[in-house]
């Protein structure tokens, strides 16, 4: 039995994890983080699940970590980790620079992975680009366009230039970081920048 910790337990993919993972005869959650739980560190999940909000306060056993929380929250976990030897997933979005060498030096001591998106848009459109490329990257000018919805304004805006950046046969540059606010049908804007091949 692989015992599970998720960090981000309230988000939309932690309760995915959750679901997936309660299907499934080989794995269980013994520990759900999540800042949203705070001051609710006397209440237990489902199957005895132990819910904290922050990573200390777990005292069980663990084999994995895996994490789909707030980037500005990834070190700690990545500490936590380092400190009792956990293997950690790190699949949260928007890392900064400072937190991604911070998680490349915790992966000298710890195993960790890391992928830049998980979406299963962002990897269908890269292996979309790697196809169409050598047929048109002379005579065309392709450029992508991203919106930021309201639930991700902050944490992936950029997202998709940063996760196809570096893929085989995918060149991108940014340019013009033209950002323009309009007004969705319910009201909320949405910010879109432009990004041309180069």
């Amino acid at each position: 039995m692989i015992n599970v910790i998720i960090h981000g337990y309230l988000g939309k993919m932690g309760q995915t994890l959750k679901r997936l993972i309660d299907q499934r005869d080989d794995m269980q959650i013994v520990c759900g983080i999540d800042i949203g739980l705070a001051g609710k560190e006397d209440l237990t999940g489902e199957s005895g699940t132990v819910l904290c909000s922050k990573p200390e306060q777990f005292k069980g056993e663990a084999d994995a970590i895996i994490d789909f929380s707030n980037h500005a929250a990834v070190k700690e976990i990545l500490y936590y980790a380092k400190e009792w030897q956990i293997p950690c997933i790190v699949a949260t979005t928007g890392l900064t620079e400072d937190e991604l060498a911070f998680l490349n030096e915790t992966s000298e001591n710890v195993a960790v992975f890391r992928s830049a998106n998980m979406s299963l848009g962002i990897n269908l459109m890269a292996k979309a680009l790697q196809l169409m490329t050598p047929f048109v990257e002379k005579d065309f000018d392709m450029e992508i366009v991203e919106r930021c919805t309201e639930r991700h304004r902050t944490a992936t805006c950029g997202q998709d230039q940063r996760s196809l950046r570096g893929k085989e046969g995918v060149h991108l540059r940014q340019r013009g970081r033209q950002s323009r606010v309009r007004q969705k049908a319910d009201g909320h804007p949405r910010a879109a920048r432009r990004y041309g091949r180069g």
